[in-house]
């Protein structure tokens, strides 16, 4: 069982709407804030091996539920045709079950980072998007789950609506079920950090669900956020707790922009999906002066035909393991002949 008594946030510095500071997870893991948590798919890193994240910055990894409740290790009851009512049979810890080292925190959520609602929640139930497609699954055996897996990190239920839908008092059943759910995996007493999720509507409906927060705040360890926008709505009561954003990022420009709003943690997309696509961030933070004439793009695509010959790494300078060993046109080779090992080494370079 893993000990999160020394849980621990500590603010350095807060102006300019900026801050940073320093999260103490697990007793021998503490990271620096703000950070990121790269998304997962079905509980790896993308293109990532256990043996290769010793050699990245990547430190949180965010997993979602609806990820693993098909597994062989959840046995389905079929008694309810309409209700999907899985147990888990396997008594191993997600950590076990992925495998990941103790260097790295594993963040719980039900749904994945970028999810699209097509049907909306019941009040005892929500949807998830399985590998047979959407189903409904109870809400206790959801947080069920959740206390069995035991990761580091557990995002609370959130009620988000589909797209399409706009009225208010659907919003405000939003905020209720988002704060029912709250309260019964409170009430679990799980061996995990909790993140409260922040129910993405209009300001003038938050008042009674941030009661409910400041009434259990000794029981919640942050605020998991589904827009930028929430982060100005914050009461000054909640302030001392790390902020976690879960509307994916895409862009770099974007974790400016989170930094910017005193987001702590971060989830991020675009890496996984740039290696996908052969680019390689070429780009330094911060930047040199610069004028029109020398302004250059974000990343290269290593797959231009300019680069077929081009003895030289990714990025100058860069003591990563693929700029230090590795040179473009190699790079370029195995992504053309589809060798795995071009979008490890992509990976590891951004």
């Amino acid at each position: 069982m893993t000990d999160y008594s020394g849980y621990l946030f500590k603010i350095f510095l807060n102006g300019f709407n900026i801050r940073t500071g320093s999260l103490k997870i697990m007793k021998n893991l503490e990271i620096q804030t703000p950070n990121f948590i790269i998304s997962s798919s079905r509980g790896t890193v993308p293109h990532i091996t256990p043996d290769h994240l010793k050699s990245t910055g990547i430190t949180g990894i965010y997993m979602a539920l609806e990820d693993f409740i098909e597994y062989p290790a959840f046995n389905i009851k079929k008694e309810d045709k309409k209700e999907f009512n899985p147990s888990l049979i396997c008594s191993l810890s997600l950590r076990e079950f992925v495998p990941l080292s103790m260097d790295h925190y594993i963040v719980l959520g039900i749904r994945r980072s970028s999810f699209n609602n097509m049907k909306p929640n019941s009040w005892k139930a929500m949807y998830i998007e399985a590998l047979g497609g959407n189903k409904l699954i109870d809400i206790r055996e959801v947080i069920n789950f959740c206390d069995r897996l035991r990761p580091d990190m557990i995002i609370s239920p959130v009620d988000i609506q589909p797209d399409n839908v706009s009225e208010k008092k659907r919003f405000s059943r939003m905020i209720e079920r988002s704060e029912s759910w709250l309260i019964e995996l409170l009430e679990k007493k799980v061996n995990s950090i909790i993140f409260a999720s922040i129910p993405p509507v209009s300001k003038e409906l938050y008042q009674p669900y941030f009661s409910i927060l400041e009434s259990n705040v000794s029981e919640i360890h942050g605020l998991a956020l589904y827009s930028m926008e929430q982060s100005k709505m914050i009461p000054n009561s909640l302030h001392h707790l790390p902020l976690l954003l879960m509307e994916p990022i895409y862009s770099p420009h974007l974790i400016l922009n989170c930094i910017e709003n005193s987001v702590d943690l971060f989830t991020i997309d675009f890496i996984s999906e740039s290696s996908d696509s052969g680019i390689a961030f070429t780009f330094q933070f911060p930047p040199s002066l610069s004028t029109e004439k020398n302004k250059r793009p974000l990343g290269i695509n290593v797959l231009n035909e300019e680069y077929k010959t081009e003895m030289l790494p990714l990025l100058q300078d860069c003591e990563c393991y693929t700029c230090k060993y590795h040179y473009r046109a190699y790079i370029r080779h195995l992504l053309v002949t589809k060798e795995l090992l071009g979008h490890v080494l992509l990976q590891l370079q951004t």
